[in-house]
């Protein structure tokens, strides 16, 4: 029998258990330590968030999120029961958004507000375990996929439902609080075990919704007053309680979709 080859990624302490961006727990993949999950990666459905079709098995897109007191979380939105990040308007939007712009203020005012840099993530259907989940996967995890692709043993068969191959999945913590993956290929090849998976999983481009630029400010103004210098960097306070849901991404055709670089 083929031996596994081992391919080790790192990435930074953030806890998915805690942050949404939106769908139900059920369908979201919460990654725990030290856990070996059998996982198989499936192929594009769908478009993205544009409207031209997916071509890749993973969905890029950037969020904020919240760091206080040295825990990641979400924003509280009204009348959502879990936390929320927020898509980052820039990268998904119309070009101004109210995250990165308090963050540059609040750059200039002298605070430490890295935290607040919007973070590229990749949206991923897949089987876990012989559940349907999806995966909000980091980058690291990606690249090592990737890394995979390029190998001549494995190549884009990786995702094929017929002649595909599962992998084992780790995460471990390690004493600097970086997150370790571990993925493992099966030496063998195999079939996806759900012969109606594509009519069953979702559109990713579903995920990514976007708040108004107004909604953002109620949001920003809401959770980071007398953390951050919210009110002046926009010279308001909060106008009314943002809604729980935003909406989907109108991005314009070739839209960048990574964090912008200052």
């Amino acid at each position: 029998m083929a031996r596994k080859k081992d391919r080790v990624v790192n990435e930074i302490d953030m806890d998915e258990a805690v942050v949404s961006v939106g769908g139900s727990k059920s369908e979201f993949l919460n990654v725990k330590d030290d856990i070996d999950y059998d996982i198989r990666f499936l192929p594009p459905v769908g478009n993205k968030p544009d409207g031209t079709p997916l071509k890749t098995p993973w969905l890029e897109h950037a969020t904020h999120g919240k760091f206080v007191a040295g825990k990641w979380s979400g924003f509280t939105v009204e009348g959502s029961d879990r936390k929320r990040q927020l898509h980052c308007l820039e990268v998904h939007g119309t070009g101004y958004c109210p995250a990165c712009a308090l963050k540059e203020y609040s750059e200039e005012e002298g605070e430490d507000v890295s935290w607040l840099e919007p973070r590229t993530k990749f949206l991923m259907n897949c089987v876990v375990d012989d559940e349907l989940r999806v995966f909000d996967a980091p980058p690291s995890v990606v690249a090592a996929l990737q890394d995979y692709i390029k190998n001549k043993k494995y190549g884009v068969k990786l995702f094929d439902p017929a002649v595909g191959r599962n992998f084992t999945m780790t995460r471990i913590k390690k004493p600097n609080g970086f997150r370790e993956y571990k993925l493992v290929p099966d030496p063998e090849s195999s079939r996806v075990i759900f012969d109606d998976w594509k009519d069953r999983v979702p559109e990713l481009s579903g995920f990514v919704q976007l708040f108004s630029e107004q909604e953002m400010v109620d949001i920003l103004v809401q959770n980071l007053t007398g953390i951050l210098p919210v009110e002046e960097a926009f010279n308001k306070k909060a106008s009314k309680p943002a809604p729980a849901k935003g909406k989907k991404t109108t991005s314009a055709k070739g839209k960048k979709t990574s964090p912008r670089k200052r």
